[in-house]
């Protein structure tokens, strides 16, 4: 798709989507809530092939487990924008048995958001895709003049 100013989306490899997902730890996930979709942003972590969160009793826990979901993440630098979206397969792994589910629940998840977050979900990836693409703010910037003295 090219822009304005030439410049095309660029499809992300796997590899840079995993780096993405890996480096941040903000991402929001997307689940059907009775007739509607919702969206909700959750901190999560990486771990084996996994994106892992944590959360309380409510609309999360009641919908999500043992659901299809989408989970996205994206950025602005000053230059770009990027996303990567999941797509992928949910279920509460909290008493999940098995060196794996041990493993993921001594994974670090830093919450921001108030209450205990007792509940492990888990994410099994079925698809990622990402793309990035010039920012309109850096494609029709106008150039900088220095200031006369």
């Amino acid at each position: 798709m090219p822009t304005d100013a030439g410049e095309s989306v660029k499809v992300l490899d796997e590899t840079t989507c995993l780096e993405l997902l890996s480096d941040h730890d903000l991402g929001r996930v997307a689940f059907a809530n009775g007739r509607f979709p919702m969206v909700l942003p959750v901190n999560y972590t990486c771990f084996d092939g996994l994106v892992v969160f944590r959360t309380d009793v409510g609309v999360k826990l009641e919908n999500i487990a043992m659901s299809p979901v989408a989970f996205e993440i994206d950025g602005v630098t000053p230059t770009h924008a990027w996303s990567v979206v999941v797509l992928g397969h949910a279920r509460e792994v909290t008493t999940a048995l098995g060196p794996r589910y041990d493993g993921l629940r001594e994974a670090q998840i830093h919450v921001l958001a108030p209450g205990t977050k007792t509940h492990w979900i888990a994410i099994e990836v079925y698809e990622m895709s990402g793309r990035s693409f010039p920012t309109a703010r850096h494609q029709h910037a106008a150039p900088v003049v220095p200031p006369q003295t």
